[in-house]
């Protein structure tokens, strides 16, 4: 009669708690102004269900925000007017320092590929790959603009850039309003080291990238990256004792 030896391990769940950090914008197309990433962060749960020693599936729920600059260099425009005299005039605005600042929330749900290696030492390193969908929770932007405007008469050949009674001088405007986003698509990955703390917990510390597929209704592509933490906690199964060795009658 013939043993064998049986299954070394067995299936694992880890559940865990995670946060991160990071530069993140909410890329728009267009072809004036320049755009710039801001800092931002995420947090969440986390599952994972590990079917083989090195490799898993990981899904749960995250808060992220989203931040963004956006900036538009000097532009001016002009056009004929009439004060309250009836004298027409050419009434000039030069507008500069436009600054945009937008700020978008979103709960999302991770369906990722999990492996890490394994072994004798307390730190291994992990990769994991897949994609999260977006929903909006809020959205929202804040801008600033500085107007320099003048009127100039042609028949005096004079500008006038101080009288502040028909809009002439220097004026800052400030503007703010809601971003109306949708839901979006995201195509993630994380990279970095796990350490074993003792047989239920481990840290996880790696480095994530989020890169949006699709655009929130097509106003903004969400885009962010930087740091993460974990901490998981699960208890590790036992491996299963071998079966004696074969034996013949």
């Amino acid at each position: 009669m013939l043993g064998f030896a049986g299954s070394l391990h067995a299936q694992q769940h880890e559940f865990s708690v995670h946060g991160g950090g990071g530069l993140s914008t909410l890329h728009t197309t267009t072809n004036i102004g320049r755009h710039s990433a801001d800092l931002s962060g995420h947090f969440g749960l986390g599952y994972g269900y590990f079917f083989h020693p090195q490799w898993g599936v990981a899904t749960g729920v995250e808060v992220a925000s989203y931040r963004a600059k956006y900036r538009l260099g000097t532009f001016s425009e002009s056009y004929m007017d009439m004060d309250l005299d009836e004298a027409t005039f050419e009434f000039r605005t030069t507008a500069s320092r436009y600054e945009e600042q937008r700020h978008a929330s979103m709960l999302q749900v991770p369906l990722m590929l999990h492996f890490q290696t394994v072994g004798s030492n307390e730190r291994q390193f992990y990769a994991a790959i897949g994609g999260k969908v977006g929903f909006s929770l809020n959205g929202k932007y804040t801008g600033t603009v500085t107007r320099h405007n003048s009127g100039y008469y042609d028949y005096e050949d004079y500008e006038y850039t101080t009288d502040r009674f028909m809009g002439f001088g220097e004026f800052v405007d400030k503007s703010s309003g809601t971003l109306k986003l949708g839901t979006a698509l995201f195509a993630s990955a994380e990279l970095g080291t796990k350490r074993n703390l003792n047989n239920r917990q481990r840290f996880y510390m790696g480095a994530y990238l989020d890169y949006g597929l699709t655009s929130f209704s097509g106003e903004a592509t969400p885009l962010a990256a930087g740091i993460k933490l974990r901490f998981a906690f699960g208890k590790n199964a036992k491996p299963q004792r071998p079966l004696p060795p074969p034996r013949f009658y």
